[in-house]
């Protein structure tokens, strides 16, 4: 077996629900000091870390070496300890925010963890704070953070209001005791602009909830699972295994209780279902995530979308990206992934060209806001350069 299907398959078999231990000795048994090495890279790489070290020692896997789980355990403590700082910031901005009467819903992060792990230690922290407002209030909830002292960190080269439009997110900072530069991104939406997340589903499923005597809006299961879906499955590249395993977490946690129905009606017919059908088959082979073999079923694209996008939504490219140039697949930033980032998110090939041209060719101000050029009456110069952008990198790869 080759080293890195050895790593791998240690690795899952860990994390998932009911694991064959006595393979996992077996494998193990094989690995060299090199093999480690590489082991604990791909652990820590994989930011799931949390849930591998927990579980490894709840099974009390002998197998590995007492090195690597102490390496595993203090990163594994300081990793919590961020988290706990990351909820106590945002208990802080989430009660700002409430006095100024602004509505404000957490996205990931510390009440992510609390709400599918139910312990901050089983995640990994992220390196910010992801706050969602209503597209109504964004400036009134950039005000209020400024208040907070928190101060905008984009890049001035781009328009606040370009990449507002566009990214439906700004990034805001401030330095904190213990946190260092804290960082937090203000979303207008759960995705990019052409990433078709339901953004009302999941403003109406929100519900106060209490943590640790603090108000938090915390989306419903079934919108959780819509909105992870969509951030493993991003509009350019893949989100990562983290969402995955979120994914699996949450469907092992709640799936008798999850209303699948529901779910199936507020996606069905969307441009958002192919994003749900890969999130989660993807998690099913990575972990054994167990959705309902009829909801699947339900939400499967037809055999030439399905078999297109298998190209570049599988296990490799998951796991490997752009890191490993044996796995090769993935296309990074070409015309092939304009294409089937743009094919997931369509109801059919037609549309799909209608999103490829909406991304290409955006409308004549945002263009120049863009190119930060607004003395171009007609721009094809403009339109002309952003076609070529893809091809160059193209040549750089060679």
């Amino acid at each position: 077996m080759p080293r890195s299907k050895k790593i791998e398959t240690v690795f899952f078999s860990v994390l998932q629900q009911n694991p064959d231990i006595p393979k996992i000795k077996k494998i193990a048994s094989c690995f060299n000091s090199s093999d480690w090495q590489d082991f604990y890279a791909f652990v820590c790489a994989s930011e799931v870390f949390p849930c591998f070290y927990s579980k490894s020692a709840e099974l009390k896997l002998n197998c590995f070496p007492d090195d690597l789980m102490n390496k595993l355990r203090n990163i594994f403590i300081l990793n919590l300890g961020r988290n706990i700082l990351l909820e106590q910031e945002l208990f802080r901005i989430a009660g700002y925010f409430r006095d100024h009467r602004c509505q404000l819903a957490p996205l990931k992060g510390p009440t992510l963890a609390r709400q599918i792990y139910g312990d901050l230690a089983l995640r990994q922290a992220s390196c910010d704070l992801d706050l969602l407002v209503r597209p109504e209030d964004f400036w009134a909830a950039q005000g209020i953070l400024e208040q907070m002292g928190y101060v905008y960190r984009g890049d001035e080269a781009v328009s606040r209001n370009y990449k507002l439009k566009y990214s439906a997110q700004l990034s805001f900072a401030k330095n904190i005791p213990g946190l260092g530069a804290m960082m937090v991104e203000l979303h207008s939406d759960l995705r990019n602009r052409f990433a078709y997340a339901p953004l009302e589903y999941f403003w109406n499923s929100l519900s106060e909830t209490q943590i640790e005597g603090n108000s938090i809006l915390s989306p419903t299961k079934e919108s959780l699972l819509v909105y992870l879906s969509f951030n493993a499955m991003a509009n350019a590249e893949f989100g990562g295994i983290k969402y995955l395993h979120d994914l699996y977490r949450l469907v092992v946690k709640s799936g008798n209780d999850l209303n699948w129905d529901g779910i199936l009606g507020q996606i069905k017919a969307k441009r958002g279902v192919s994003c749900v059908y890969f999130a989660l088959a993807l998690s099913e082979e990575l972990f054994g995530s167990g959705a309902p073999k009829s909801f699947i079923k339900a939400i499967k694209p037809g055999a030439i979308k399905n078999g297109i996008l298998r190209i570049w939504l599988n296990r490799n490219n998951l796991l490997y990206k752009k890191r490993d140039k044996l796995h090769n697949l993935y296309y990074f930033n070409t015309f092939w992934q304009y294409f089937a980032s743009s094919y997931l998110y369509a109801l059919n090939f037609v549309d799909c060209f209608k999103i490829v041209k909406d991304k290409i060719f955006l409308p004549a101000e945002s263009i120049r806001e863009l190119y930060r050029d607004s003395s171009i009456k007609q721009p094809v110069v403009l339109y002309l350069k952003r076609v070529a952008k893809p091809l160059t990198r193209i040549f750089r790869r060679k």
